[in-house]
């Protein structure tokens, strides 16, 4: 991809790619794939370092609709 993105002599303007290095914590790189896994266990205590502040927060609001509707289900009859 590098190189077609950087290859001059194609009819378009070659783009510049700059690979920016992925966050670690605690030595592991940070994924969106491991955030849903933790996501999925209510594991927001282990999400919080991995995540801008804002970004917990909507995910602590996300659980907590989730919950709530989920409660609501169980109160309606069937």
């Amino acid at each position: 991809m590098r190189y077609w993105l950087e290859t001059p002599t194609i009819s378009a303007p070659p783009i510049e790619l700059v690979e920016i290095e992925r966050l670690r914590y605690q030595e592991m790189p940070i994924s969106a794939s491991r955030v849903r896994q933790l996501l999925a266990k209510n594991d927001l205590t282990a999400i919080a370092p991995l995540v801008p502040a804002v970004t917990l927060h909507y995910l602590q609001n996300l659980l907590e609709h989730s919950r709530q509707d989920a409660a609501a289900r169980q109160k309606t009859p069937a």
